[in-house]
């Protein structure tokens, strides 16, 4: 299952961009939301839900960002200005999820105890 639906994230997308793939999005954006959803997955350390309800509803603004940079090259006319801000939103979005990322403890326990008979010291 997807972690978002492309109307979940219009709001967050350059409008030329929802434009584009709205237009087909048989041919777009299936195409683009699986590359976002392994990416989720790889850098977030989060399992791809088994609905799409039970997805994390912080992960919408860094798939926003992730889509608009994979789907880039649908749109021209773009300025540098704007090719900054969507290289530096990728970047934020990669960061957001390294940061969310489940931490696992290295902590081990073990209980200390005296095992008697294996070592007397006599040789």
């Amino acid at each position: 299952m997807p972690f978002f639906l492309l109307s979940e994230i219009k709001p967050l997308i350059p409008e030329p961009l929802w434009q584009k793939l709205q237009e087909n999005s048989e041919a777009r954006f299936d195409q683009i939301e699986p590359l976002v959803n392994e990416i989720i997955i790889n850098d977030g350390g989060i399992e791809n839900p088994a609905d799409i309800a039970d997805s994390p509803q912080w992960v919408r603004t860094p798939a926003a960002w992730l889509t608009t940079y994979l789907a880039d090259h649908l749109t021209t006319g773009k300025s540098k200005e704007y090719y900054d801000k969507v290289l530096g939103d990728y970047n934020r979005a990669l960061e957001i999820l390294k940061s969310r990322r489940p931490v696992i403890s290295s902590t081990a326990t073990s209980g200390l105890g005296t095992i008697g008979g294996l070592y007397n010291g006599d040789i």
